[in-house]
């Protein structure tokens, strides 16, 4: 966390209001120090030291006890997660993310992030081809609205664009397509691309988001402290599953 966006420029800290500002400083650190030991404050196997590798069969009931303490563990981090978006802060910041949605500097970073998350998703899904598509091309036109400022009334144009693509959005295979979708883009944790593009927008919104609200710093430093061990889970996980699918369809020796 910086500390300097949160509290304003290094200074040295002496009698009164510096020193105060140094006790301020030093209890947000502990709290952060408090919040990394509860985000590993998670379950875990009975043992969770996996075999040597090469796995063989005889290995598989122990990765799929681990496999499932993993996705177990995963599923407690989302819910911590999901309790500081129901916060006063996690609304905040939702509403800002709303808001900043469509404007060039965060739709760029969410642009190359999309891009690579899709691209992926298509090569476990190609039948997801439609969905993604109708998902790119409503988002597009929603930022080519917001930024093109020679529309008078960008509320009649967003309505026009709701009556030519949204009755598409509700073929008989969508909600399908959302579920496979998220599904499969979960299944990416632990991809080198992936976890990049992923990264460098979520620095670029909290960078984007502290600008216009930095009292949210301390906020966006537990959705880090989460969002950071969940990732390394899913990695973990997402490894795991690819071991055990390898070693179920391996012949019999």
């Amino acid at each position: 966390m910086n500390v300097e966006r949160l509290f304003g420029q290094s200074e040295d800290y002496g009698d009164g209001p510096n020193r105060t500002r140094f006790i301020v400083v030093m209890v947000v650190c502990l709290a952060t120090m408090i919040w990394a030991l509860l985000a590993i404050s998670v379950r875990r196997p009975s043992d969770t030291t996996l075999p040597p590798k090469p796995y063989t069969k005889a290995d598989l009931p122990h990765l799929k006890r681990n496999l499932k303490a993993l996705k177990e563990n995963a599923s407690i981090l989302t819910g911590k997660l999901s309790r500081l978006d129901r916060t006063s802060e996690g609304r905040i910041a939702a509403k800002l993310w709303e808001e900043l949605f469509y404007t060039p500097e965060h739709y760029s970073a969410f642009v190359q992030n999309r891009n690579v998350e899709m691209a992926h998703v298509l090569e476990l899904h190609p039948d997801l081809t439609k969905f993604i598509n109708l998902t790119k091309e409503y988002q597009d036109a929603r930022y080519s609205i917001a930024t093109n400022s020679d529309l008078t009334d960008k509320t009649a144009a967003i309505a026009a664009l709701d009556k030519r693509l949204q009755p598409q959005f509700k073929y008989p295979e969508y909600s399908h397509d959302r579920k496979t979708f998220d599904a499969a883009r979960s299944e990416l944790f632990g991809n080198a691309e992936f976890d990049k593009a992923r990264e460098a927008y979520r620095k670029a919104w909290v960078a984007l988001a502290l600008k216009c609200h930095p009292e949210l710093g301390e906020y966006f430093h537990r959705v880090d402290v989460y969002d950071t061990a969940y990732a390394y889970t899913m990695s973990q996980a997402n490894a795991l599953s690819l071991d055990i699918k390898t070693l179920e369809n391996a012949p019999s020796t």
